[in-house]
């Protein structure tokens, strides 16, 4: 892959088992491999859980997350290879909110 941004790896919406969906492109050889960035395939990928803690702000009524050194899994499944942490992990982030008609999201 020629660049550090990839656009268009997926399609817009998500699949029917609410994970992205490949779209055709130069960087991901094929469907199955970029499948295996979010669904277990034994031997390829582990899953690993980990709590985020969003912090309310008052002032712009957001919730947000900002944290330089996360890496919510060093030392877990696969190990951190030969690195001093485990930069081997996507992310799935799950979240239920109350939308109130008129707010933008």
């Amino acid at each position: 892959c020629s660049s550090p941004v990839t656009r268009g790896m997926v399609q817009t919406t998500l699949g029917t088992d609410n994970l992205p969906v490949y779209n055709t492109n130069a960087c991901v050889t094929s469907a199955s491999t970029f499948n295996q960035w979010w669904r277990s395939t034994p031997g390829v990928n582990q899953q690993a859980f980990a709590n985020i803690v969003f912090t309310y702000d008052p002032v712009t009524k957001l919730y947000t997350y900002g944290n330089k050194l996360y890496f919510p899994i060093d030392g877990q499944n696969f190990g951190n290879e030969k690195y001093s942490h485990n930069y081997g992990f996507t992310v799935q982030a799950h979240n239920t909110f109350v939308y109130k008609s008129g707010q933008s999201i």
